[in-house]
């Protein structure tokens, strides 16, 4: 036995100290777990144990209890006595404006307030609406009576009508308060000539009026209440809007307290009006009102306030100790003016069995028995105080000795390789956070079970068996707690000598971090001084002039001081700033005009020249060679311009001389035609010239006309056009034609029953044209077989997007299509939107915008007809109406969108 103490020494006193450092943990936590006691608003409390009082009834924490509970319950039957009637809420109960924000007052006006009647439901809901108390401009004022006037900004103060809820102890008889609480005198002396001169001249102006989503009860409108002197509508407004929010402010209390005073509670409340009625309480309203109250005044404390005597009557309560409770109960006299009495009793553990019947079943889970319990088990404990202050007295120097066994096995040589384990590698904080979160959880069993054994007749102080098994249970939660803290020591230790203790901490990752930002923060630091380094002459010259003048100023303002003339210091620090400021705005000004110079070349202004006459220096250098660049690009685009046009003429030029030859080539052909060939050769040579003299007719005509759009050459018949019957007749033509590929045709083009025709204002030429070249394009490349869907529909955004498609740059939308969205804030005009869509036979291995160029085709091998030019004309000849055209791919499905202005009565 020797041996094995020799040889474990160190591992028992290793446990010893944990052990009586545990322990001292433990009894602080079973102090601070018991002690702290939780009122029903989550409020905290620490019991005092070491007063006379032996019950929990004549504490202070119970009456800071009791105070909350009864705060709480006069505010509910405040806000209830505004919301509630026959004991039920009712959102069509009426109040009087000017009376209900005049509630609080004892001292009544001079002057007679008007009736201004609502619902109360109206007034929380007009509050609690979307638009709120809107505004709206109400024509002229010379219809509105003079009193409706707003006032101006300096009569505000002492005209105002608009009364908030305060108490009558702060006003004078006879005076009013206003929204800043300034004071009005109701002598009609006091309203001024000079108001009257400047409502008289505001007749002529208009005014904004309150939009009255809610109507009051006693008249159409609040604009029709006859106002006394003095009082304007915008005071009226102001008192309706205070009434609302203080309403809707109380229904959320109403509807929040409610559920907090529920009737399982141990606090019981019974309140009546004069006539005996029951009001509110949370006990059966069936049972006899006098035996409720008889049954009250049994139990362990028991109050009745009268709130027309404002007298209280207390049973139970320590003398001096209900002067707060009157005080409360008094400052809300003013919910009850007609009178009542409010009946309040607290059912203790002493009284727990009697009434049941009347009262109800006495809860041991309410926040008054918990606190209760906490207090007697405490109490009843405070022999055992003397050795957990001994635990404690030993734990402090357990902690010491577990300090120096540490640190004798830290000063060990380290191994050459030290074994860590899972738990090892984890990050040193969090695992002393999980060490430390078990030891809580352990502790705090363990001490809920011990408590539990004791409420359920264990009486530790009564007997030796009952000591034996709360001692039982506190050795075993120590035990515990001993291998916890003895597991986490090793692994302290194993981290200590592989010298991963500091290395694998959160804090070492963080200030490792930090480290790095300094280090490249330095970098940029001196890569900055570098830099100045190397452009020595542009930092002489921007630096060595301010701080040259400021140290010069310096120097000059100490010889000054040093002399004693403070003022002339202060005239020279006067000039040079002004000079300073003077030189700042000077360069700001300069740069600018370089900077608009800038601006206006960007946007077009390519003529434009900044002017450097009053410039200097480098600002001169620069507005100079941004006058260059001006010239270089108006040179240039005059250059490209003068390109474009030729190159229009010359296709103009070279379609017009080719146009004659090819006519008569066509006659030609035609005579051919007619005559009575034989030769299946020669048929067939006349039907292969026929087709490609049309085609290069076509590609002519095409060519002309791209050009001339091109060139803006190009005029528009613009008139009232109806899309569903110019689309209607498009698809006939083409019907025949796309039913040869197999294509089916579905067209939504027709308006709802009851919406209006699809107008739009366009040339129909042109958009026939339009709608030509893109079922042309449709009937060349479409797939066979393949669905065509043509729709037109009305929206109310420019452009719209695809879900699928990268290139969505305006937001989302409802339609008709699941996979479509727009936004609704793009345009607020209504439009006709034009969809076209098709799937395509040939892969569309090309930019949606690279299709509207000239000459670009979807047919790479060009194996079809087509000169590429029919998207491109269709784009440019919509825009040239002022509308948009859009091509989305999606794959191989091939949609078109064309958008145009709705036709209205005001379309030019």
């Amino acid at each position: 036995m020797k041996n094995w103490l020799k040889e474990n020494k160190r591992l028992i006193a290793g446990a010893i100290s944990q052990i009586c450092a545990m322990g001292m943990a433990f009894v602080l936590a079973f102090l601070g777990y018991s002690m702290n006691v939780v009122n029903r608003q989550g409020s905290y409390y620490t019991l005092d144990l070491f007063t006379d009082e032996e019950n929990f009834e004549q504490t202070s924490t119970f009456y800071d209890f009791l105070h909350a509970d009864l705060s709480q319950l006069s505010e509910y039957m405040a806000v209830s006595s505004q919301m509630e009637k026959n004991g039920k809420y009712d959102s069509g109960k009426e109040i009087d404006i000017f009376a209900y924000n005049n509630r609080k007052r004892t001292v009544k006006p001079e002057v007679e307030l008007p009736k201004l009647i609502y619902k109360t439901g109206d007034l929380i809901a007009w509050w609690n609406s979307e638009d709120g108390f809107g505004y709206e401009s109400y024509g002229s004022t010379e219809s509105i009576p003079e009193k409706s006037m707003e006032t101006t900004a300096e009569d505000e103060e002492t005209v105002s009508y608009m009364i908030v809820a305060e108490t009558a102890d702060e006003m004078a008889e006879g005076e009013y308060s206003t929204e800043n609480n300034t004071a009005y005198t109701t002598d009609e002396a006091a309203l001024s000539d000079e108001t009257e001169e400047q409502q008289s001249d505001t007749a002529e102006q208009t005014m904004d009026r309150l939009i009255e989503e809610y109507k009051p009860v006693n008249m159409d409108s609040l604009y029709d209440l006859t106002l006394p002197d003095g009082m304007t509508y915008a005071n009226v407004e102001q008192a309706v809007q205070q009434a609302a929010s203080d309403l809707a402010t109380n229904y959320t209390i109403y509807n929040s307290y409610k559920q907090v005073l529920k009737e399982d509670m141990n606090l019981k409340y019974l309140m009546v009006d004069p006539s005996g009625k029951v009001q509110y309480t949370n006990l059966d309203r069936s049972k006899d009102t006098d035996a409720l109250i008889t049954a009250m005044q049994e139990c362990g404390v028991y109050m009745c306030y009268d709130y027309e005597t404002d007298e209280l009557v207390c049973d139970g309560v320590k003398a001096g100790n209900e002067v707060p409770y009157k005080s409360l109960l008094h400052s809300y006299r003013y919910s009850f003016p007609e009178g009542g009495k409010l009946y309040i009793c607290v059912r203790t553990q002493a009284d727990q069995g009697t009434n049941s019947k009347l009262l109800g079943k006495w809860n041991g889970h309410d926040t008054y028995a918990q606190a209760a319990k906490s207090y007697t088990m405490l109490k009843s404990k405070l022999p055992l105080m003397g050795f957990m202050m001994l635990l404690m007295i030993a734990g402090v120097l357990a902690l010491s000795a577990l300090a120096g066994y540490l640190a004798f096995i830290i000063m060990q040589p380290k191994r050459e390789k030290e074994q860590l384990r899972y738990f090892d590698t984890w990050y040193t904080e969090l695992a002393a956070a999980i060490a430390i979160g078990s030891a809580v959880l352990i502790g705090g069993v363990g001490l809920e079970i011990a408590a539990s054994l004791s409420d359920s007749g264990y009486d530790t102080y009564s007997g030796q068996i009952g000591a034996k098994i709360f001692c039982g249970i506190l050795l075993l939660t120590f035990f515990l707690l001993y291998l916890l803290l003895l597991a986490y020591t090793g692994s302290l230790v194993r981290r200590i000598k592989a010298g991963t203790f500091w290395k694998n901490s959160i804090c070492y990752k963080i200030l490792h971090i930090m480290k790095v930002v300094c280090k490249r923060c330095i970098h940029v630091i001196c890569r900055g001084i570098r830099s100045v380094f190397n452009h020595r002459s542009l930092a002489v010259r921007s630096f060595v002039p301010v701080y040259g003048g400021l140290l010069g100023l310096f120097l000059v303002n100490l010889f000054f001081a040093g002399v004693g003339v403070i003022g002339i210091a202060i005239f020279l620090d006067l000039i040079v700033i002004i000079l300073y400021g003077l030189y700042i705005y000077y360069s700001n000004r300069t740069r600018e005009k370089i900077v608009e110079g800038i601006t206006r070349i960007s946007e077009g202004d390519l003529a434009y020249q900044i002017d450097t006459e009053k410039m200097y220096g480098e600002n001169k250098v620069m507005a100079e060679a941004v006058n260059q660049i001006g010239n270089a690009v108006q040179n240039a685009v005059t250059i490209s311009m003068k390109d474009e046009r030729l190159k229009a003429d010359l296709i103009t030029n070279v379609s017009h001389d080719i146009k004659t030859p090819l006519t008569s080539i066509i006659n030609y052909v035609d005579l051919l035609k007619r005559e009575d060939i034989q030769n299946e050769k020669a048929r067939e040579y006349i039907r292969i010239l026929d087709e490609k003299s049309q085609r290069l007719k076509r590609l002519t005509l095409d060519l002309v006309e791209a050009s001339k759009i091109s060139s803006g050459n190009i005029t528009l018949k613009m008139g009232q056009l109806n899309v569903s019957e110019l689309f209607t007749q498009a698809i006939g033509e083409y019907e025949d034609k796309w039913k040869e590929k197999g294509l089916q045709i579905v067209a939504d083009v027709e308006p709802k029953e009851g919406e209006k025709p699809y107008l739009i204002w366009a040339d129909s030429d042109r958009t026939w044209r339009v709608l030509n070249n893109l079922f042309g394009n449709i009937y060349k490349y479409a797939m066979q077989g393949t669905r065509v869907y043509c729709d037109v529909r009305r929206t109310t955004a420019m452009k719209h997007c695809y879900a699928a498609d990268d290139m969505c740059q305006t937001g989302k939308r409802e339609s008709r299509n699941t996979n479509e969205t727009y936004d609704a804030g793009a345009a607020n005009e209504n439009r006709i939107e034009i969809t076209v869509k098709n799937i395509s036979a040939q892969p569309l291995n090309i930019a949606a915008d690279e299709l509207t160029e000239r000459f670009i085709r979807g047919d790479v091998s060009r194996s079809t007809e087509g000169s590429g030019l029919g998207l491109s004309i269709a784009k440019n000849l919509v825009k040239a109406q002022g509308g948009e055209f859009e091509i989305y791919l999606d794959g191989d499905l091939f949609k078109v969108s064309i958008d145009f202005p709705a036709y209205t009565d005001n379309t030019h």
